[in-house]
């Protein structure tokens, strides 16, 4: 008698929706693609759906981490100050696989110090007050949250500091091309032009601005 196989197509398990299967597993049991609501997708083992073991693809427990983190630091009588709220953001941006910007932070292995996580205390102790106008920014961007790698910047170093920028030396001169731009009192879109467009070399590039050596010295 041939044994028949359960189609679980489309079928919601929770936060997951199976997409596709099945799947022979090494130990023979059949097992499921399936679609989390984070947009992840992931193979789970047949009795795992049936017998709702498994949930999601793992960022429910995530965020009940993240939630438990915070709950359990309600007492300091800081929960609604700007330390308290970058604090809870850095947590979710490094734990949250439904966060806007998970995918450029926890989605790619920058994770929060053991001291910072459990201890929102130990953060605002090692960081101190948060100063007016300024934002949490990690000095290294391939590193993760941690005191060494983290300081109050303003969001124009933050944006100078992101690890998308394209850094362009001279003369032993290292900034963005909008640094540059503002360095040499010409227009950032004249710099990108030159380079971009014409093809110039740096050196000719920057060096058309007036009085660039007098800048440098």
């Amino acid at each position: 008698m041939t044994h028949q196989v359960t189609n679980l197509i489309c079928k919601k398990f929770n936060r997951l929706t199976v997409v596709s299967g099945p799947i022979k597993g090494r130990d023979g049991r059949n097992a499921w693609k399936c679609q989390c609501i984070c947009g992840k997708e992931k193979v789970i083992r047949e009795y795992c759906l049936l017998s709702k073991h498994t949930q999601s693809c793992g960022c429910f427990n995530r965020e009940r981490v993240v939630a438990s983190i915070i709950k359990a630091h309600l007492t300091h009588g800081k929960t609604k100050s700007s330390e308290f709220l970058c604090w809870g953001a850095m947590l979710a941006r490094c734990y949250n696989s439904k966060h806007k910007a998970f995918k450029n932070y926890g989605g790619r292995g920058i994770k929060v110090c053991k001291e910072w996580k459990n201890s929102f205390s130990t953060f605002y102790k090692d960081m101190g007050n948060r100063p007016k106008g300024l934002e949490l920014d990690r000095i290294d961007n391939s590193k993760s949250y941690s005191l060494s790698n983290c300081r109050w910047t303003t969001r124009k170093e933050q944006a100078s500091n992101r690890r998308t920028n394209t850094f362009y030396t001279l003369q032993g001169e290292t900034h963005t091309l909008s640094q540059w731009a503002e360095l040499l009192g010409v227009k950032k879109c004249t710099l990108w032009r030159r380079i971009k467009r014409l093809n110039w070399p740096i050196e000719k590039a920057l060096s058309r601005a007036k009085d660039f050596k007098k800048l440098l010295d």
